[in-house]
């Protein structure tokens, strides 16, 4: 299955998110938050399903309300940097039964963070447009035994080699601070996707369905394959009504772009356990040959098209005249693939696959990088273009002096004031000059920088072309060789009976013609026998 969406980030106070209104959102209710004093209401959300809170054993009960939970997580944080809780919005499958959502959402909660001491909030949307998910919303501190709010960190004194506190030029002691738990630690993402694919393929198959989740990237699993890009609900839209857009050809690009590379990986591995054993067979041959000369590729080919006019013995003259013709252009197109790239050997073949191999995995890495800017600077163009609508939202914003004001202003503004924010921190990011307050960006040198891009994937795709096309010579090789390569045995035959005459096929194909003539003698005595015991 694609890899689907799994999203974790932070509730952060310093980008004026509120736990209270993230928790009435996902849940689709309304909330009183007690530290702006405002309600937060979400009461016209028809898409949740299924909601509820889980409770570690030793959580107040009290907890179970969201209002209360919520309000009491952002009493606890009194900086205005907090970070307030932890967010997941993660994709379910459409293949399970929705009915079994709830029980495998709770499950996979239960045993990854309620275990651990967390409190977790969920909720299960679904608008039945094909996107199923759930958002759980975590908090960070932990509890002690008696329900009380943890500190996140506590101080340790550092001690020197003496176990003696070390006092700082400031003239204070030198300290660390120790996290109270490990929850922040960036290892439990990998083991958090992990166990939501595990859970997910436990329903998968106990409902009978073969799909299986892989929430690693493509890298990671070791899969060489571009990945699309993400392109959002309003893109999303836009496609589903017909609406062509950048997002979407470029992804397309990158699906047919990964079809082609599958299929070329394919044939150059198949073509590389071929060429190994051939290889290995070729040096026993050579060990048996000794000082004399090592059959060529090309006297394999002769002897492949010898077995081919054999095999043509009692045609009509006018068929035997068109397959020969046939014949003698593959032997041309193969004679003018071997000149043209040195081909001697079984060696030569090998290498030349080895060639191709690594000029296919450079044009990859070429595609691969060049795709991957182009989306960053898609991306950047549609941040871009928020950026500007929004900057005159932003600019009102900024003008609200009074605290009230400014507040009422940015509950009936929440969504454009964030997304601006959002905006103006990935642009900074990413290129965008500063005049004054106002930033801006260079299409020109983006559009100029894109062409070159496309640029060096038409070369990279010109490459991979090529790289088929010697592809599927190599593989009409191996077929006629296939057909003609003789075995060890044989060759120890040949030179055993006559050691002065070079090595060929040419005795297989004597006992080619004697036993075709011997199963025609056969077929012909049975078909004589039948028409008697007829008559």
């Amino acid at each position: 299955m694609p890899c689907p969406d799994f999203d974790i980030s932070i509730i952060k106070r310093s980008e004026n998110r509120s736990a209270v209104a993230a928790a009435a959102y996902q849940s689709g209710s309304r909330l009183f938050s007690e530290y702006d004093q405002r309600w937060k209401d979400y009461t016209n959300k028809r898409e949740v399903v299924c909601e509820g809170i889980l409770l570690p054993g030793h959580a107040p009960p009290e907890y179970k309300d969201r209002q209360v939970l919520w309000n009491a997580v952002e009493a606890v944080e009194k900086n205005w940097n907090s970070q307030l809780a932890r967010k997941f919005r993660m994709a379910l499958p459409r293949e399970v039964p929705g009915d079994q959502y709830p029980e495998m959402v709770r499950r996979y909660c239960t045993e990854q963070f309620v275990s651990r001491g967390m409190i977790c909030d969920y909720a299960i949307h679904d608008k039945g447009d094909g996107n199923p998910h759930v958002h759980i919303q975590l908090t960070m501190r932990s509890l002690d035994a008696d329900g009380k709010w943890m500190p996140k960190a506590t101080k340790v004194f550092v001690l020197d080699g003496n176990g003696r506190k070390i006092r700082l030029p400031s003239g204070c002691w030198k300290v660390k601070m120790t996290m109270t738990n490990d929850w922040n630690d960036r290892s439990n993402a990998d083991l958090w996707r992990t166990a939501w694919a595990d859970i997910q393929n436990e329903y998968l198959a106990r409902n009978n369905r073969e799909e299986r989740v892989d929430l690693r990237s493509y890298e990671r699993q070791g899969i060489d394959k571009l990945p699309t890009v993400h392109m959002g609900p309003s893109v999303t839209a836009m496609e589903r009504r017909g609406i062509v857009t950048n997002i979407g050809n470029l992804n397309r690009d990158i699906v047919s772009a990964n079809k082609l590379m599958s299929r070329l990986q394919a044939a150059i591995k198949s073509l590389g356990e071929w060429i190994a054993v051939l290889v290995e067979l070729s040096h026993e041959i050579r060990e048996i040959l000794k000082d004399r000369q090592e059959p060529t590729v090309m006297d394999y080919m002769n002897n492949y098209f010898l077995l081919r006019a054999d095999e043509r013995d009692g045609w009509n003259g006018r068929a035997n005249l068109r397959a020969t013709v046939a014949d003698h252009e593959k032997l041309m197109a193969i004679i003018e693939y071997l000149n043209a790239n040195d081909l001697v050997t079984v060696e030569d073949l090998r290498q030349r696959i080895g060639k191709l191999e690594e000029k296919n995995k450079s044009s990859r890495q070429t595609i691969r990088s060049a795709e991957k800017r182009i989306c960053e600077i898609e991306k950047t163009r549609e941040v871009y273009a928020s950026y500007l609508v929004l900057k005159k939202v932003n600019a009102e914003y900024q003008k609200k002096h009074f605290k009230k004001a400014r507040e009422r202003f940015y509950e009936e503004h929440k969504s454009e004031v964030d997304e601006f924010r959002y905006a103006y921190r990935y642009l900074m990011k990413h290129g965008a000059e500063k005049d004054g307050s106002a930033l801006s960006i260079d299409l020109g040198k983006l559009a100029e920088e894109e062409a070159q891009l496309n640029a060096r994937i038409s070369k990279a795709d010109a490459q991979i072309n090529e790289i088929a096309s010697d592809l599927s010579q190599l593989r009409q090789i191996r077929y006629y060789l296939g057909k003609v390569m003789p075995e060890p045995e044989e060759i120890r035959e040949v030179v055993r009976t006559d050691p002065d005459r070079r090595v060929s096929v040419l005795e297989q194909l004597a006992r080619n013609r004697k036993l075709s003539a011997e199963r025609k003698n056969d077929t012909d005595r049975r078909n004589g026998t039948y028409r008697e015991e007829l008559s």
